[in-house]
């Protein structure tokens, strides 16, 4: 187990098989971006959300930037299984 990285998770994605959103902020500069996209891509059904703000970019903090934005999207995808 490497606490940085799994190199196996990608395989494992594939078995995943509830309904799935990947949530990413629009500006994450410690994660980025095309990580989310092919988590998304790699599960079956998975949506990709995009957490933003009008007025400054949302980053690898978005739980503290937009708490009530990334519950609702919690709520949402809890919502549609």
């Amino acid at each position: 187990w490497n606490p940085r990285y799994d190199y196996r998770l990608e395989r494992r994605l594939a078995r995943v098989s509830c309904p799935t959103s990947v949530i990413t902020p629009d500006e994450d500069r410690l994660v980025p971006r095309v990580f989310a996209e092919r988590y998304a891509e790699l599960i079956t059904g998975a949506r990709l959300v995009t957490i933003s703000d009008e007025r400054t970019p949302t980053g690898h903090g978005v739980v503290a930037q937009q708490p009530k934005r990334l519950a609702e999207c919690v709520a949402a995808s809890a919502g549609s299984a």
